[in-house]
């Protein structure tokens, strides 16, 4: 099955490369909702599925794109380990595969690193069919740049991923949630100047408007270090602990943008993502918001003039994309209004894209 997936695979690109066609890749589907679905033929993953190599003493896993992402993650609990940057599911279907291409991490991402500082090595198929390996089973493991590490984030636009390599971590020995009710502009104060000290602060999630609301603190840890931040922060800054089953739940909830956890997550209206310094001053927009990665990143829902937004994002020195349009075909995903060097990077990318793919063949427009 596996030989013959890649051969069909393979022949499916040529075909589309030949005629100039556009192909989309797609796992479990559960980030059809993330960008622009451009009509074309579609190339499934699920079948090429199953655990290639798990080897728990030396920290790392190989599998298979459309093996699905909750069995990855089941197979990693029974040894005690994890992907420690969180990769949201959005859903059940939710595939290996897809948490390379989309290279979305969770709530912990500012502590523990992005999806790319885990990824080892990839086995994919290029715009031309051929069959490229980069990178390996160790971090250190070539010299210069890991060009394994490109794929993460392209969402389908450079190649179809075929196996990939993470480093896993083992699970905390504790963790510990806080909270405490505070207005936006001091939360982001306070995390900020919690994550310049020497504290086990793995993740930070305010949760309201700029007028009020609450701030949650995760720490991780051995049991000494918690008890020290249980009793700092609740005798300097009256935080109380969230009870652990909870804890679990609030932290899942928001990684998956749970409308439970914060009506900014709810359905409907466009959901859009600010990237800004982690010190930026707060979003001025009407209605609930998430604040996550110490302030780095935030989440707002509304319908607003994308004017208006980009104007605010730049003002603060970072940029817009509208992450969940309101209709599955509108809108574009990642669609950044201002970058630093903006035309160095463009054109980085389009060599990238026309050395991986040089007809286009891999839906580009999914970004676009």
């Amino acid at each position: 099955m596996s030989s013959g997936f890649v051969q069909s695979a393979r022949a499916q690109i040529l075909q589309h490369a030949d005629t100039g066609l556009k192909l989309r890749i797609r796992g479990g589907g559960s980030k059809d909702r993330l960008g622009r679905l451009v009509p074309c033929a579609v190339l499934e993953t699920t079948l090429y599925s199953g655990i290639i190599s798990y080897q728990p003493d030396e920290l790392f896993i190989t599998a298979k794109a459309g093996t699905p992402l909750k069995e990855i993650e089941a197979a990693l609990a029974e040894a005690g380990q994890c992907l420690p940057f969180e990769p949201p599911h959005f859903g059940p279907s939710a595939t290996y595969g897809g948490l390379v291409a989309s290279g979305l991490a969770g709530p912990g991402r500012v502590a523990t690193g992005s999806v790319r500082d885990y990824l080892l090595g990839v086995y994919m198929l290029d715009g031309q069919g051929r069959s490229l390996r980069f990178g390996g089973t160790v971090i250190k493991n070539v010299a210069g740049y890991d060009v394994s590490r490109v794929l993460a984030g392209s969402w389908g636009t450079l190649g179809l991923i075929l196996e990939a390599t993470f480093k896993v971590m083992p699970f905390p020995v504790r963790s510990v949630t806080l909270f405490v009710d505070v207005e936006s502009s001091q939360a982001i104060d306070w995390v900020n100047e919690w994550a310049g000290q020497p504290w086990p602060l793995n993740a930070s999630a305010y949760l309201g408007t700029s007028h009020g609301g609450r701030l949650y603190l995760r720490f991780t840890g051995g049991d000494a270090a918690m008890d020290r931040v249980i009793q700092s922060f609740s005798s300097r800054y009256g935080m109380q602990e969230l009870d652990p089953k909870a804890a679990y739940g609030f932290w899942l909830g928001l990684k998956e943008q749970e409308a439970v956890i914060s009506d900014c997550f709810s359905q409907g209206a466009p959901l859009w993502r600010f990237s800004l310094p982690s010190t930026a001053r707060p979003l001025e927009l009407p209605g609930d918001t998430v604040i996550e990665w110490h302030g780095a990143e935030r989440w707002w829902r509304g319908e607003v003039d994308r004017q208006q937004l980009e104007a605010m994002a730049m003002e603060r020195g970072g940029y817009l994309s509208l992450f969940r349009p309101s209709e599955v075909l509108e809108g574009d995903y990642g669609v950044q209004t201002h970058r630093f060097n903006e035309h160095v990077l463009a054109a980085l990318e389009d060599r990238i894209r026309r050395s991986f793919d040089p007809h286009g063949t891999f839906a580009p427009r999914r970004l676009l």
